[in-house]
């Protein structure tokens, strides 16, 4: 979701505009592409959402944002069919915002809504959608998700966010990634050791077939998704060794000093965002015993060599407030 959208996703969209989509677009007999009508500087075109299925009865992967044009291109999509099941990715408001409009059309009567739960936000979303918690079912990885000539399997796929679900269409070898893969620019990710992990479970997924599309939330669809995902990999591997290389001449010093060297040709109202995204590369990288961090500004700095605690882990996110800096260097014995 916007708010939530770092550095290299900003910087994407602002250096070239999203090419036009299709509003609905059949992809292929068995999947249909019906945008939410959301465009926007972090959404790009808009969010997809997707119908599943060859028959009357489908599948609705995400609700968009709720925007009233929605709910006219979802029924011109369906051309006659209807809603049995709901799938939602993650809990971010362009995914599930339009929960209480395609509920309250006869086209989703009766509809069944699979989520992944994520306790801190599902009870706000299910209040502001009009949904009863007890309704709504939970997924887990490895759930399958069935109507007529296609078969969902779900993926657990946390990075992004803790909830986040990815779903392989079986009869085509295909992914819907969420937010996790996007059709253009990079995406956000809140953990990058778990959103690594899970970048290289679907690289190793969209390998067991000799071709794999991609149907992100965001962009178009990725004909080559295999490409596509090992392209995110290599991405965050080269900012890894760009904040490496930095501390070998900078060290010790703070991830905004890093943003100020790293992204010098990016416009400063971003740094902020940058730091951030730098932070989670750093707290990567110490996980793998290659970065120390050390924090300054509080009564006693203190080194760490090993993984943070949930406390310090507040404090080094504090970086992003004037009153706090935090210092990283390179450990000793570190391999570059």
């Amino acid at each position: 979701y916007s708010f939530c959208t770092l550095l290299d996703t900003m910087h994407a969209h602002l250096s070239r505009a999203p090419m036009a989509l299709k509003v609905i677009e059949k992809v292929t007999p068995l999947v249909t592409k019906v945008m939410g009508h959301n465009p926007g500087p972090f959404t790009l075109q808009g969010s997809n959402t997707y119908l599943v299925g060859k028959g009357r009865e489908k599948i609705l992967i995400d609700t968009g944002e709720g925007k009233d044009a929605y709910m006219g291109s979802l029924v011109e999509g369906l051309d006659g069919g209807h809603i049995t099941k709901i799938l939602v990715t993650h809990w971010h408001p362009d995914h599930v915002g339009g929960l209480r409009s395609v509920l309250g059309h006869n086209v989703a009567k009766g509809a069944q809504i699979y989520k992944m739960e994520e306790p801190s936000q599902d009870p706000l979303i299910w209040e502001e959608q009009g949904v009863d918690p007890a309704s709504v079912k939970g997924i887990a990885a490895g759930d399958i998700f069935e109507t007529e000539g296609a078969t969902l399997r779900a993926i657990h796929t946390p990075g992004h966010t803790k909830d986040h679900i990815c779903f392989l269409l079986e009869e085509e070898h295909s992914l819907f990634t969420g937010d996790i893969v996007l059709g253009q620019g990079t995406t956000h990710f809140s953990n990058l050791t778990k959103f690594m992990a899970t970048l290289r479970n679907l690289l190793a997924i969209s390998k067991e077939s000799s071709s794999c599309r991609v149907y992100p939330a965001h962009g178009p669809v990725i004909e080559e998704g295999t490409a596509k995902i090992q392209e995110y990999i290599d991405h965050r591997l080269l900012r890894d060794k760009q904040i490496l290389a930095k501390l070998r001449t900078m060290a010790p010093t703070t991830a905004a000093a890093i943003v100020a060297d790293l992204y010098s040709d990016v416009p400063k109202r971003l740094h902020q965002a940058a730091t951030t995204n730098v932070i989670l590369h750093l707290l990567n990288l110490e996980a793998q015993g290659l970065v120390t961090a050390v924090r300054k500004g509080h009564t006693t700095p203190f080194a760490l060599g090993g993984k943070t605690t949930p406390a310090e882990l507040a404090d080094l996110f504090a970086v992003v407030s004037p009153n706090v800096s935090a210092q990283w260097s390179l450990p000793p014995a570190a391999q570059l």
